[in-house]
């Protein structure tokens, strides 16, 4: 799914954070929230570093690094 999107963002005809949601709830029962999925995508599949998010929200490394971690722990917890 994601890399549909990374690849093909012009041609791809389904909400993208819509899959991945479902898929997460469907396989590991976590249920992520909109900036959650947002932080992590931007970190795992846009490359972008924990600062970098961090400028882009206008918030803290630490915050930024929180929220990380506590994504894939939530992520991990049933996997």
């Amino acid at each position: 799914i994601w890399l549909s999107a990374l690849l093909y963002p012009d041609k791809i005809d389904f909400d993208p954070m819509e899959e991945i949601q479902s898929y997460f709830r469907l396989f590991y029962h976590a249920e992520l929230t909109e900036t959650q999925f947002r932080r992590l995508w931007m970190y795992l599949v846009d490359g972008m570093t924990i600062d970098e998010i961090g400028e882009k929200e206008g918030v803290s490394h630490q915050a930024i690094s929180l929220s990380i971690t506590t994504t894939i722990k939530k992520i991990k917890k049933y996997f």
